[in-house]
């Protein structure tokens, strides 16, 4: 499933991003944003070209979350 415009994605880590695009397999198994991302976390502040949240293959039941393109960390000490 394909979104545009000001997406917005929430995890229940509290990193709470917005994208222009976002693509969102059905199965769960992916998620995809692209056209520059604005994420908020416990940590601070991260943009990126792109983030992939995708399913662990060593623990099928966790999510790994990556950004990519042009990454950078706002850090907040103390988070």
């Amino acid at each position: 499933m394909t979104f545009s415009g000001h997406v917005h994605v929430n995890t229940s880590q509290n990193y709470h991003a917005t994208a222009p695009h976002l693509e969102v397999a059905l199965d769960k198994s992916r998620v995809v944003a692209t056209g520059g991302v604005m994420t908020t976390a416990p940590i601070g502040r991260i943009t990126s070209e792109r983030m992939r949240i995708t399913v662990d293959p060593k623990a099928p039941d966790a999510y790994v979350l990556v950004f990519d393109g042009a990454v950078d960390l706002f850090f907040k000490p103390g988070g």
